[in-house]
């Protein structure tokens, strides 16, 4: 005790060290001495850790059929980067999500620094819309005195329900009547809604005499 600090520019340092205000650096502690010994001196370097920053939590909403997407667009804020990525389940995962193949749930990004600063985490909220699936085309071969048939079960695969048929780009219903109707193709249509594309299928219809 009873020394004087010098900081890194050799200015006078009261202390004690502010690490928001304060360089980095080297920090002088000197001890006078009175004649005939010589004063004496330690020096300290001092090192400032960035605060880790991993953003703010955020929500991401993709389509079953979507392409290769940066989980780092559901962060608020100016994440730093060299983080990792957990999946829901905790395990380690990168920093991309395949809608396809990965499962909704909810993505934590952390960011490591050394002690004694602390970790950051954040995370993102990911939910996968099921696209439409009006099934398969297909073809539907009636004699022209047959009776009304169902245009939906000529559909191939699972088609879902609730989409629109039209003929021409004329708005029409499900039923044929092949002594009524004409023959040729119809267009099963579902909306993908805000987060999926719009999808058709077609029925090929021919009447024989």
């Amino acid at each position: 005790a009873g020394g004087t600090w010098t900081d890194p520019n050799g200015l006078a340092f009261p202390g004690p060290f502010d690490p928001a205000i304060d360089l980095p650096g080297a920090y002088t502690y000197t001890l006078t001495a009175l004649p005939p010994c010589p004063s004496v001196s330690a020096t300290i370097q001092v090192a400032l850790v960035p605060e880790a920053d991993a953003g703010t939590d955020g929500q991401l909403t993709f389509c079953s059929t979507g392409s290769l997407q940066a989980l780092a667009m559901g962060l608020g804020g100016t994440p730093d980067p060299g983080g990792i990525w957990l999946a829901p389940g905790g395990v380690l995962h990168p920093g991309t999500f395949d809608p396809g193949m990965d499962s909704a749930g909810t993505y934590r990004y952390i960011v490591t620094v050394p002690p004694p600063c602390l970790n950051d985490t954040a995370e993102v909220l990911v939910n996968v819309i099921p696209a439409p699936d009006p099934g398969g085309s297909g073809q539907l071969v009636l004699c022209a005195n047959a009776g009304t048939e169902d245009l939906f079960q000529a559909l191939a695969g699972a088609p879902d329900g609730g989409g629109a048929w039209t003929y021409g780009g004329a708005v029409t219903d499900a039923l044929f009547d092949p002594g009524i109707d004409a023959p040729g193709d119809y267009t099963y249509s579902l909306s993908g809604g805000a987060w999926c594309p719009d999808t058709s299928a077609m029925v090929n219809v021919s009447v024989e005499p």
